[in-house]
């Protein structure tokens, strides 16, 4: 009897054991697997457990076993394994809640029309993309200004490259700056010789010199002294003027010379392109200003030539209401998206291979509005309508709309996670990152800060879902990028890398101590909304310590 004894409390020890074992890999394998494999681990752990009480039964030993210790120690032993497990499920069901009470704000993917009007060359586009500190840039166009040639330059690149002194993205714009300016130089330099030897040609080449150094005061001051009357001339040599010193990165001298543009040629064109510019570089309420001034001249254009003004009023339509939503005027922002929207729908049935993509474009921005305030059906329907018209563009032209099937699935991922849709947003930002990943290999500097949204989306996803291993790998990478960002052009980056800060805070237990860095960049920027948002969700961390 005592040996019967002996045998069954041996195999009591043997299951606690062998289930205590299963229990521990299947736990590993649930929270380091993804979310397709969940349900397929918590039934096999169900299926061993069955598959080896199976087994007792059929070797004559289950009774036995549950006879001998009364259905207690082994039965409460499992049940207690079991209960261990699934408790770990809901977990993520609790983060969920605390996550939308304490941080409620994640990155949307506003569209911004280009002018209609304005066609830049290859190198010119990659310039007006390019996001970048022009203190970093001027220093290292500075040291290359010494050296005669092209070739020179590039070797001299190259060497900072190799010596670690810059990155590859780095590398990649100074070499198309050095380009670029080559074929400026080049192009002044025919249009001086087609001058001749007049009071323009001297300008001209006064400009030229400044520019071969890199001093834009030098390119701002030749204006002012050139002109002193308003003529064709002096407008071309004011625009010349402009795009020199957009080269060099200076944006003040930019702004100042664009300013003195609209008092020569007050067009709703050119308070556009000003106001296109002002967005850029976060200047919301002076780029406000001149979107409205283009809006009211081409209200009275569009009136006397509709179809060839109409398309120009949507764009600034478009434009402000993103403004206005960067500004949280939500009332203010739907009324500029719904009149868009209404033109674009009409211009888009008389022809739709042009319009069609701009309809897709209010669709998104009126959406991403909508889940702003809530409004998540609504916000549904417009993605959906949007993503279709994109795939379908997509299929013919992939280079030139698979960004945008990538920025509504982004879009559409964040509104999913909002409804607690887990798998489905998964889904659609994982799509998202493939894109923009084989976009960002051939084009860094305009996909790497999408590559760090959608990582950024990611991780927040996860760690919602109790996946702190994959949270946290996601969240190193895009903080990585968004740093690097930040140290090239801190106006347009340093916002989105203090909220990034405060995601590893908040929701991967970073240490706090990082809070103080964030506080210090969101008070530089103290007044833009987004900035004040995430100031006060640092107050109340502070307050609540």
């Amino acid at each position: 009897m005592n040996n019967k004894k002996s045998k069954i409390c041996k195999w009591t020890i043997r299951i606690s054991l062998f289930l205590f074992i299963i229990l521990v890999l299947f736990s590993v394998l649930y929270f380091t697997g993804n979310s397709k494999k969940k349900w397929i681990v918590i039934l096999l752990f169900l299926s061993l457990i069955f598959v080896f009480f199976l087994v007792l039964y059929f070797t004559g030993n289950l009774k036995p076993f549950l006879r001998k210790t009364k259905n207690k120690f082994t039965v409460l032993s499992i049940a207690f394994y079991i209960v261990v497990f699934l408790s770990n499920l809901i977990t993520g069901w609790i983060t969920t809640y605390t996550y939308n009470f304490i941080f409620t704000s994640e990155i949307e993917t506003n569209e911004n029309d280009e002018t209609s009007k304005q066609i830049f060359e290859t190198s010119k586009q990659i310039l007006e993309n390019t996001n970048i500190d022009p203190r970093i840039i001027k220093n290292y166009l500075d040291k290359l200004s010494s050296l005669s040639t092209i070739e020179l330059k590039k070797n001299q690149i190259k060497q900072w490259y190799d010596n670690f002194d810059i990155d590859t993205k780095l590398k990649d714009i100074l070499i198309i700056i050095i380009k670029h300016k080559e074929e400026t130089i080049w192009a002044l330099e025919k249009k001086i010789k087609a001058e001749n030897n007049s009071a323009y040609a001297t300008a001209l080449k006064n400009l030229k010199s400044s520019f071969k150094i890199g001093d834009a005061q030098q390119i701002k001051d030749n204006y002012f002294r050139f002109t002193k009357q308003q003529n064709k001339e002096n407008i071309e040599m004011l625009k010349i003027s402009i795009d020199a010193s957009k080269q060099l990165f200076a944006f003040d001298k930019t702004i100042a010379l664009y300013e003195e543009l609209l008092k020569r040629e007050p067009s709703a064109e050119n308070y556009f392109i000003i106001g296109l510019y002002l967005q850029k570089l976060n200047y919301f309420d002076r780029a406000l200003e001149k979107y409205e001034e283009a809006l009211k001249i081409y209200r009275v254009l569009a009136k006397k030539k509709p179809r060839t003004y109409l398309p120009d009023v949507a764009i600034t339509l478009n434009n402000l209401a993103n403004l206005h939503l960067d500004k949280n005027e939500f009332p203010l922002a739907l009324e500029k998206y719904k009149e868009a929207l209404k033109i674009r729908r009409v211009l888009a049935k008389e022809d739709p291979r042009t319009y069609l993509p701009d309809v897709a474009m209010t669709l998104n921005n009126l959406a991403n509005l909508q889940k702003a305030k809530n409004e998540f059906p609504q916000a549904l329907k417009k993605y959906e309508e949007a993503l279709k018209i994109r795939r379908a563009l997509a299929k013919e032209n992939p280079r030139t709309y698979l960004p945008d099937v990538a920025m509504i699935l982004n879009n559409l991922a964040n509104l999913q996670k909002a409804k607690n849709e887990f798998p489905l947003a998964l889904k659609k930002y994982e799509k998202a990152l493939k894109i923009y990943r084989v976009l960002a290999k051939e084009n860094p500097r305009t996909y790497l800060p999408y590559v760090a949204m959608t990582l950024n989306n990611l991780a927040v996803l996860h760690s919602v879902k109790n996946e702190f291993p994959q949270a946290m790998e996601n969240y190193q990478e895009a903080l990585k990028i968004i740093r690097t960002l930040a140290e090239e052009n801190p106006r347009v980056y340093e916002i989105k890398y203090a909220k990034s800060i405060l995601t590893g805070v908040l929701l991967l237990g970073e240490n706090k101590k990082n809070l103080q860095e964030a506080k210090r960049i969101l008070l530089k920027y103290k007044g833009i909304p987004e900035a004040d948002k995430f100031l006060e969700v640092i107050k109340q961390i502070e307050e609540n310590e």
